[in-house]
C-alpha cells in the first residue's frame, strides 16, 4: 500500500536520544516488548545501557516516546496528504493509504503486547490524539460535502465519533472490550484496518464517488 509519502522523519543528527528511539522502534515492531531487552535496545543503538537509562529513565519511558515518535510522525505524513492539490476523492484514497502503512510495521504480537501492558494512553494524551484526527478528519469531511460528493444527509458528529471508534484502537493500543473477530482473523492489522475505513468511506460517500475511491485505491 506504499505511495512514496515516508512516514518516519529522518533523524538526521542522530543524537543519542534519536539512536536509541530509533533502534527500539526496529526491535519491538519486529520483536514485540515482552521479548525486546533494553540490553538489545543499547547494542543496536550503539550506545551503553547506562546512557540509555540517563535519557529515558525506564523501559517503560522508552517505550512510550517510541511509539510517540511514530505517531507524530505519521501525523506530519497525514498533514501532507490533506494539503495536496488534488479532488477530494483521490486525496480520501491516499489518506487511508497513509494511515494503514503507519500500521503495517506493527505486529499482531506488538499491538497485543501494548494492549496489554496498557502503558501509552493516559487521559490527557488519548484526549489530544482524539482532538488532532478530528481536525483531520473535519478538514477532509468538509472539502467532501463542499464538492457534493458524501451521502445527503451525512451528520458530522456522528461520522466523527464512528471514524474515531475506527481508529482509536489502533492509536492508543487500547481495546476497551473483547478482541474484534476481524482482528483475530485477520493477516495483519493494516489489512483490517484498510477494510474498516474503505467500508466507512462506503456509508459516506455517494456511489459513484466510492466507486472512485476504489479504482484509486487499486492504482498503487
Amino acid at each position: 500500500m506504499s505511495i512514496g509519502i515516508s512516514i518516519f522523519e529522518p533523524i538526521s543528527t542522530m543524537d543519542k536520544k534519536a539512536k536509541i528511539i530509533k533502534a527500539a522502534f526496529s526491535l519491538l515492531s519486529k520483536n514485540g516488548i515482552l521479548d525486546t531487552s533494553v540490553d538489545d535496545i543499547a547494542k543496536l543503538a550503539g550506545v551503553s545501557k547506562k546512557t540509555l537509562y540517563f535519557q529515558f529513565g525506564s523501559k517503560d519511558r522508552l517505550i512510550k516516546e517510541t511509539f510517540s515518535w511514530k505517531m507524530m510522525n505519521v501525523s506530519k505524513a497525514v498533514d501532507e496528504v490533506i494539503e495536496m492539490d488534488l479532488f477530494i476523492t483521490k486525496k480520501i484514497a491516499l489518506y487511508i493509504k497513509v494511515i494503514c502503512d503507519s500500521i503495517s510495521d506493527i505486529s499482531f504480537k506488538v499491538f497485543f503486547d501494548l494492549v496489554n501492558l496498557k502503558t501509552l494512553a493516559t487521559p490527557a494524551s488519548a484526549e489530544y490524539l482524539k482532538h488532532a484526527v478530528f481536525i483531520r478528519f473535519n478538514k477532509l469531511l468538509d472539502e467532501a460535502k463542499s464538492n457534493e460528493i458524501t451521502k445527503p444527509g451525512i451528520e458530522v458528529g456522528k461520522a466523527l465519533m464512528t471514524y474515531w471508534t475506527i481508529l482509536s484502537p489502533y492509536l492508543l493500543m487500547d481495546l476497551k472490550n473483547d478482541v474484534p473477530y476481524e482482528i483475530k482473523k485477520a493477516e495483519s492489522l493494516s489489512k483490517v484496518l484498510y477494510t474498516q475505513l474503505v467500508n466507512f468511506y462506503d456509508d459516506l460517500l455517494t456511489d459513484s464517488n466510492y466507486t472512485k475511491l476504489l479504482e484509486y485505491l487499486s492504482q498503487s
